[in-house]
């Protein structure tokens, strides 16, 4: 960096004595790459930059510039320890990968939902029509034997709505659902008996107009 000695104490730049061991008339002027900054008896030169991010002329930065270590409050790819309430996309339903799952994603796949059981009905009567479109448990109380009726759902409609039926007496009472029981182990049958016990339970979901044999305890079908 150039030097400049003055002549005496308070004098300016046209006082100069010599400038780096030169003397006589001496002008100063800022060069290429070279800025002038005088401040009381001191002119400072310094040097202007001549590059950025190792290119020349008027620098735009672009990705990979800088390091996440350099940008002020950037937290690092690998194990971020993130704060406040950070945000991400939501996936759509029934997503089934790696991505990062939105508390909206878990809620709307049905994860942490409360679980809750079907309403509770009694039959009482001899011969219940046992509703086909909704999800329900019932309780047999009939003292004598109750010849139940169940329709076909509605295909879609009704899909994954679960019914209950429970004996609450020693009768073999029935259900009857013509063509509509799937088993599991002949094709489609008729009739549900229930064995002379208390606790006799059949457990039946409906998918696509047919009614689903999930348990049987107690229970024939035939």
């Amino acid at each position: 960096m150039p030097t400049l000695i003055l002549s005496g104490e308070g004098q300016g730049p046209s006082d100069v004595s010599s400038l780096n061991g030169l003397t006589g008339a001496i002008t100063l002027a800022a060069g290429a790459g070279i800025s002038l900054t005088p401040s009381g008896n001191t002119i400072t030169a310094a040097a202007l930059v001549t590059s950025v991010f190792s290119r020349t002329g008027a620098v735009t930065a672009t990705t990979g510039d800088y390091t996440v270590a350099q940008i002020t409050g950037a937290a690092p790819l690998a194990s971020p320890a993130l704060s406040g309430t950070p945000t991400a996309p939501t996936a759509t339903l029934g997503t089934n990968t790696t991505q990062i799952a939105t508390t909206a994603f878990v809620l709307a796949n049905g994860g942490g939902s409360t679980l809750t059981f079907a309403p509770l009905n009694l039959l009482s009567a001899g011969s219940d029509a046992i509703p086909p479109h909704a999800a329900a448990t019932y309780i047999v109380t009939t003292a004598g034997v109750d010849a139940m009726t169940l329709a076909a759902p509605t295909a879609t409609t009704d899909d994954g709505k679960v019914i209950t039926v429970i004996s609450n007496t020693n009768n073999s009472h029935t259900i009857t659902a013509t063509g509509l029981f799937n088993s599991g182990v002949s094709a489609a049958v008729n009739l549900a008996t229930f064995n002379a016990f208390h606790g006799a339970t059949i457990i039946l979901m409906a998918y696509q107009g047919r009614w689903m044999v999930l348990s049987l305890n107690g229970v024939v079908m035939s």
